[in-house]
């Protein structure tokens, strides 16, 4: 029943942030606070909790603007480049 709760509060959480348009920095900081929750209160084990941590690590990398603009915006375009 616990992870039932934690998965609706991940869900809701990520489609209210989406919904309302927040911006990335705000939805990397409420991912870090429920994951930092999740950590501290959650049933998860060893493996799932350092998965997510990196998920999360990943998340915060693209906060970066150099590291985003780099390697995801520069392969995005040249990909949509190549579709016209």
């Amino acid at each position: 029943m616990q992870s039932l709760f934690w998965l609706a509060v991940f869900l809701i959480g990520g489609l209210t942030l989406a919904y309302r348009r927040v911006d990335l920095r705000t939805a990397t900081i409420a991912t870090g606070i429920t994951l930092g929750l999740y950590t501290l209160i959650g049933a998860g084990g060893f493996l799932w909790l350092s998965l997510l941590w990196i998920l999360f690590a990943g998340m915060v990398a693209l906060n970066v603007d150099d590291l985003r603009r780099d390697y995801v915006t520069k392969r995005l375009f040249a990909i949509y480049r190549t579709m016209q």
